[in-house]
């Protein structure tokens, strides 16, 4: 029987819907928002313009929003929903995109999430750039002999990556076909 590759390097696993996914994409969603809003937040404070405070934030948005609600927003307990980031960045004067990360950066946060720390950031970062590279290789946007050449270490970081992930992937794959 032919070996199968892993997961981690042939599948975009971040869009599978089985809840320890969904909340690594949230979670690393959610740790970037809330820094861009802290240190627009911190800016504000520093030159006194705009709201300086989430309680300031909470009267210029989050009006009608119960204050435990926006409470479990911000300790990531509750998904921020497009609607809640339009109005940060709308209340903030950024634009809205801001409050989502780049590819590479939500794909190596996610990782690292679902791997719960045991994989380096640099790691997750190599492999992040790896699969965003290797992705449009496979689409035809790049070609393979373009993945040739690639340092050593940098191959290093996206194995560790890759066998870390794969294990959990292929449970989390095997419990999402359990319920095909």
């Amino acid at each position: 029987m032919p070996r199968r590759p892993p997961f981690a390097r042939e599948h975009a696993w971040w869009s599978w819907h089985h809840p320890r996914i969904v909340r690594a994409v949230a979670g690393a969603a959610h740790e970037h928002w809330l820094a861009i809003v802290n240190r627009v937040l911190g800016v504000n404070r520093s030159t006194g313009s705009g709201p300086k405070s989430f309680d300031d934030l909470s009267q210029q948005v989050l009006i009608r929003r119960n204050a435990r609600n926006v409470d479990r927003l911000l300790r990531g307990q509750y998904t921020a929903s497009d609607g809640f980031r339009l109005a940060l960045a709308t209340a903030l004067g950024i634009p809205v995109g801001d409050l989502l990360p780049d590819n590479r950066k939500w794909i190596a946060r996610t990782t690292w999430r679902l791997c719960e720390g045991v994989v380096g950031d640099e790691d997750c970062r190599a492999y992040a750039a790896f699969r965003e590279f290797a992705q449009h290789a496979e689409s035809g946007s790049r070609t393979a002999h373009e993945l040739n050449g690639t340092p050593a270490d940098t191959c290093i970081a996206v194995e560790k990556a890759i066998a870390a992930l794969d294990p959990i992937l292929m449970v989390i794959d095997r419990e999402l076909s359990a319920g095909d």
